[in-house]
C-alpha cells in the first residue's frame, strides 16, 4: 500500500525536495573532480549528441538548480501513468494471488490525462567519432574511455556482440585486463561493458592510469578493438566467456529481487518477460563466426570515440600524435548538456 500511495500521490514536499536537490548537487560536484566519472558523463553527448540518451541521467548542476516542485509533480502525473505501468511480482506467491494483490493496489487508478508517448528514437543518429580531452590540472590519475555504438537489446545481434564484448573486457580474463594490467601493470584493471538498452547501447572500454601512461592505455584500447573482429575468436574462448555470462545470469535468477529486475528490464526494453527464460539458449546459439562478424562491423578503431580526462600537460603531445583530431576542453568549462560539450571554450 505504501508503494502504491507513493506512485499515485507523491507530492514532493518542499523541504524534502530541497534536501534531495542539495544531495544530488553535492554528489555531482564531487564527481566532477573524478576523472572516471567525468569520462562516463562526457561519453553520453559525445556518442548520442542531442538524442535522449545523450542527456545526463543524474542531471547537471545547472539543470538540478532549475527544477521546481511543480515540475516534479507534473512529471509524476504525466509519466507514472496507469496505461504504462507493469507490475512485476516475484517470490513465494502464486499468480492468482499476485494478480489479486496488483488489482487491490492499482485496479482503481484513474488516468489524469493521455498516456505519454516515449520517443521512438532514444539513441538518435550515429555521431562522427571524436576525441575529447578534459583537462583537469593536478589530477592524480587520468581516465581513459574508448566507445563505439553497439546494438539494442532486441537486436538479433545482441547475444553475439554481448559475447564478443565479454571476450574483449568482461572480468579479469578479458583481453583488456590482460594487456593493460597483467602484461604492463598500467592500471589496477581495464574492462569493457555494453548495457542492455531499448535502443542502441554503447560498448565502452575504460581504465584509470597514471597521467603519463594515458596515451599508452588509449592505444591499447584501440589496438584491441580491431582484432576482436579481424582475428577469429576460438570456440574454446567463446565457450569460456559463455559459461561466465550464464553463471552470472544464473546467480541473478536465484533471488526474487534479481529475477524481478531481469523481467522488469525486459519490459522496459520492449521485450516479452518470457525472454528471461531464453537467455542461455540464445548465447548457446552464437557461433565464433557470428561474434567476429558483429565485432568487425561495430567495434573498430575507426568507429571509436575517445575520452581522456586528466592533467593533460603530462600526455597531450603523445595523445595528439595518436589522435590528431583531439579537442581539449578544460574540465571547468565542460558543458554536459551540449553535444559540443563546450568545445568552443577550448
Amino acid at each position: 500500500p505504501i508503494l502504491a500511495a507513493v506512485l499515485r500521490n507523491a507530492s514532493y514536499p518542499g523541504a524534502e525536495s530541497e534536501l534531495e536537490r542539495k544531495r544530488m548537487t553535492d554528489g555531482l560536484r564531487v564527481a566532477l573532480n573524478n576523472p572516471g566519472a567525468i569520462a562516463a558523463m562526457v561519453a553520453q553527448p559525445l556518442l548520442y549528441g542531442s538524442a535522449p540518451y545523450g542527456g545526463q541521467a543524474g542531471g547537471t548542476v545547472k539543470s538540478l538548480a532549475t527544477i521546481t516542485r511543480d515540475d516534479l509533480v507534473a512529471y509524476r502525473r504525466a509519466w507514472w501513468h496507469p496505461a504504462n505501468i507493469s507490475v512485476v511480482v516475484t517470490g513465494g506467491i502464486d499468480p492468482t494471488s499476485a494478480g489479486a494483490l496488483a488489482g487491490r493496489l492499482f485496479g482503481d487508478w484513474k488516468a489524469e490525462g493521455p498516456a505519454p508517448v516515449v520517443p521512438k528514437s532514444r539513441a538518435g543518429a550515429a555521431q562522427l567519432p571524436r576525441t575529447i580531452v578534459s583537462d583537469l590540472p593536478g589530477a592524480g590519475q587520468a581516465a581513459v574511455l574508448a566507445a563505439v555504438r553497439g546494438v539494442s537489446r532486441s537486436s538479433a545481434d545482441y547475444p553475439s556482440l554481448l559475447l564478443a564484448n565479454s571476450v574483449l573486457g568482461v572480468g579479469s580474463n578479458g583481453r583488456l585486463f590482460t594487456e593493460v594490467r597483467s602484461k604492463r601493470a598500467l592500471s589496477y584493471g581495464a574492462y569493457s561493458s555494453m548495457p542492455a538498452r531499448a535502443d542502441t547501447a554503447l560498448l565502452s572500454a575504460s581504465a584509470q592510469t597514471k597521467n603519463e601512461s594515458a596515451t599508452e592505455v588509449a592505444e591499447i584500447f584501440l589496438n584491441e578493438f580491431k582484432p576482436l573482429g579481424a582475428e577469429p575468436i576460438t570456440p574454446d574462448a567463446l565457450a569460456t566467456r559463455r559459461a561466465f555470462l550464464e553463471g552470472s545470469y544464473g546467480r541473478q535468477q536465484e533471488t526474487g529481487g534479481g529475477y524481478g529486475a531481469i523481467v522488469a528490464g525486459l519490459i522496459l526494453q520492449g521485450l516479452q518477460p518470457a525472454d528471461a527464460l531464453d537467455y542461455a539458449a540464445r548465447l548457446t546459439a552464437v557461433t565464433p563466426e557470428a561474434a567476429n562478424a558483429i565485432a568487425a562491423k561495430n567495434v573498430t578503431p575507426e568507429n571509436a570515440s575517445l575520452v581522456v580526462v586528466g592533467d593533460s600537460a603530462k600526455f597531450i603531445d603523445k595523445l595528439r600524435a595518436l589522435r590528431p583530431d583531439l579537442v581539449v576542453i578544460p574540465a571547468s568549462k565542460l558543458d554536459l548538456e551540449s553535444p559540443t560539450l563546450g568545445a568552443e571554450a577550448r
